[in-house]
């Protein structure tokens, strides 16, 4: 899964993307978006370092899923996710995660 940043007609968006993949978690800017601006939309669910990375809390990344948040197979999975996660050294001590931010160069 990966919270891809992007600007639309409403503002920037922070959506969930590939929500059922749990083996890779990222977050993805839009080629066309400025960094600084997406950093500062990403600090609305976490904080940015100055490494590459955002350390993403796990509640606002629920809410960005919708509707799969009340799925308990979707729970467990993220679960063990942020498990897996932990045992990495990913996880800090709030419960942020750890993601690797890469600029998009692709079409969307």
């Amino acid at each position: 899964m990966y919270v891809y940043v992007v600007d639309d007609p409403k503002g920037i968006q922070l959506e969930l993307r590939d929500a059922d993949n749990f083996v890779q978690f990222q977050i993805s800017i839009d080629r066309n978006l400025d960094r600084c601006r997406a950093d500062a939309a990403l600090q609305a669910i976490g904080r940015v370092d100055g490494e590459g990375h955002a350390w993403l809390d796990q509640q606002a990344i629920v809410k960005l899923s919708g509707g799969r948040s009340g799925d308990p197979v979707w729970q467990r999975s993220f679960a063990a996710m942020v498990d897996y996660a932990t045992s990495k050294g990913w996880v800090d001590e709030t419960g942020a995660i750890r993601a690797h931010i890469e600029r998009d160069e692709g079409e969307q």
